[in-house]
């Protein structure tokens, strides 16, 4: 109870939905921008040295790192965090720490593939008729 004797909860209640909303999405966002502004910072020195392989290079190996790693990673994570959250939220931190667990295990599962993928980046974008040193350079 606060002084004026509404509980945090009740004055949480006032807020637009709005207001509550970003106040969860907005911390969400600025990693998701950190995140990606290294991509773009990369692209920007590297296009300065003039070197058309390895800007080509940037670009290939970090969509192939975006779609096969990051884009799983974060998607299974997710869930992770609103089952968690949901099982701790309705006062049961077990089924919270087996479903950490099982996303353990399926992390690994997904994992097994996306590592097959990047290991092969070379052969495979030399596959889809990409130039050869510009796949050596997206495979390192």
């Amino acid at each position: 109870m606060t002084a004026s004797g509404e509980s945090r909860l009740e004055k949480a209640n006032k807020k637009s939905p709005f207001v509550q909303i970003m106040q969860l999405a907005i911390p969400n966002m600025i990693s998701f921008l950190v995140m990606y502004s290294i991509f773009v910072i990369t692209i920007f020195f590297v296009s300065a040295t003039n070197d058309s392989h390895m800007l080509g290079a940037i670009g290939l190996g970090s969509v192939i790192q975006n779609v096969f790693g990051f884009s799983i990673g974060v998607g299974l994570m997710s869930v992770l965090d609103t089952l968690v959250s949901q099982a701790v939220g309705a006062g049961n931190p077990h089924l919270g720490l087996i479903y950490f667990n099982r996303a353990r295990i399926v992390g690994t599962i997904a994992f097994v593939p996306c590592f097959i993928i990047m290991f092969y980046t070379e052969p495979i974008l030399l596959w889809m008729n990409q130039d050869p040193l510009t796949s050596k350079l997206a495979a390192e």
